[in-house]
């Protein structure tokens, strides 16, 4: 499993977060959070699998995290 950390430095209310997994060619592999959460510092999982419940291969993937007004790209590297 991955871990994936992200914290929202807002304060007080709900935004809405979404973390999603994408290949160095731009798809989408996987939305690991589309929800709308309090803010707070949280720690989200992905498993390494696609939408098709399939491993990924070993590779270089970008993490896209979104929080309110908070947006970062992260880096990745899945090594089987």
């Amino acid at each position: 499993k991955y871990e994936i950390k992200s914290v929202e430095t807002a304060t007080g209310g709900i935004v809405h977060v979404t973390i999603k997994i994408y290949d160095l060619k731009g798809t989408l592999i996987k939305t690991v959070v589309d929800a709308d959460m309090a803010t707070g510092a949280y720690t989200e999982l992905w498993d390494g699998k696609n939408f098709q419940d399939e491993v990924v291969a070993s590779g270089t993937y970008l993490v896209r995290i979104e929080a309110g007004s908070y947006k970062a790209t992260k880096k990745i590297v899945v090594i089987k």
